[in-house]
């Protein structure tokens, strides 16, 4: 894969740039969309503020950012961490020692980093082996 077909992100480099009004502004001549559509993206982006871009289309993007103000930098995606799955946990809870996690009785590969044949049931994650806690209601 050459580097002009690599896909490339554009971020912002700290929070005081993740200024939805001023993104969109940006993203409006940049994408040729209407503001309302360019809003959206960037109440939306989480500091990520597009993706699969070209490698000449994300400094552009970059350039225009900085321009306006707004710090940010370009970044291949294949850089950027992925998550694991995701697993259900029925329980959560903060200890000393680290994440105490519970999985719901249908799920029990909640557990599937340790050895398969250990006893199943709530397991506490070291701190030192947690990089992110992220949450969200699930309906159904």
């Amino acid at each position: 894969m050459t580097e002009e077909e690599e896909s490339y992100a554009v971020l912002l480099s700290d929070l005081d740039s993740l200024q939805p009004p001023l993104i969109a502004n940006v993203l409006v001549p940049f994408r040729k969309m209407p503001f309302q559509d360019a809003i959206r993206i960037a109440k939306n982006c989480w500091g990520v503020v597009l993706d699969k871009l070209s490698q000449k289309e994300a400094q552009d993007l970059m350039a225009r950012l900085n321009a306006a103000g707004l710090k940010s930098f370009v970044s291949q995606p294949s850089l950027l961490a992925g998550l694991p799955d995701l697993r259900p946990v029925k329980k959560a809870a903060i200890e000393p020692g680290g994440l105490l996690l519970s999985a719901p009785e249908a799920d029990p590969g909640l557990h599937a980093y340790k050895d398969p044949n250990a006893p199943s049931g709530p397991e506490t994650i070291p701190w030192a082996r947690v990089g992110l806690i992220a949450a969200a209601g699930v309906n159904v």
